[in-house]
């Protein structure tokens, strides 16, 4: 399972279809307990960050995240809530 950001200008390749991606992550669909239902909770072991390539500043008041398999297209089934947490800082 995949979590991909649209609503923003980064660029990712997915090394699977070898096009460009607006992939952020990769998330196992099983948490370390090899559970794949109920309350699952995954924390990528450190940041990656993808420049947004914006010109300006830019003010966004929503996000569009999809969670998608290994070829982008869309996982249907999941059931309850999800959570995506990004980190945005300034490029250094």
């Amino acid at each position: 399972m995949f979590c991909r950001l649209t609503s923003l200008t980064q660029k990712s390749s997915n090394g699977f279809t070898g096009n460009e991606s607006k992939i952020l992550y990769h998330c196992p669909r099983f948490d370390n307990a090899g559970r794949d239902s109920g309350e699952l909770y995954y924390e990528p072991a450190e940041k990656t960050y993808l420049d947004i390539s914006n010109p300006s500043d830019i003010q966004v008041n929503s996000f569009s995240v999809d969670f998608v398999t290994r070829d982008e297209v869309l996982i249907n089934g999941m059931m309850g809530n999800s959570t995506v947490m990004l980190h945005i800082r300034e490029k250094k």
